[in-house]
């Protein structure tokens, strides 16, 4: 809310202008178009108020997205080395299991 109020202001320090045909009666009676301004900026601040929120909201869901799918790589990445690694170990203690020492060959 005071963001809107902000940029409310903003607008119309900058000069923000709406054309002729706008100023008309409205309900019978004549709208001063300083109060057509005014609504007019307190609109458009609104309008970009709400889109930024609307951004930030879709840029928070993809990131969430993103880190979500980087924890699930992540951990099938340790699971594969885990799985990895466990093989290397099968495969040495096989290695050792089934070494057979070489006897010393002797000179005669």
């Amino acid at each position: 809310r005071a963001d809107v109020k902000e940029r409310t202001k903003i607008l119309l320090k900058s000069g923000c202008t709406i054309p002729m045909a706008t100023v008309r009666k409205v309900g019978g009676r004549r709208v001063k178009p300083s109060k057509l301004r005014r609504q007019l900026c307190r609109s458009i601040a609104n309008h970009a108020s709400v889109r930024e929120r609307a951004m930030e909201l879709h840029l928070s869901e993809i990131r969430n997205e993103a880190d979500a799918k980087r924890e699930r790589e992540r951990k099938a990445a340790v699971k594969t080395f885990v799985d990895f690694s466990k093989l290397e170990i099968d495969d040495k203690v096989m290695e050792i299991k089934n070494y057979v020492p070489r006897k010393r060959i002797q000179a005669p």
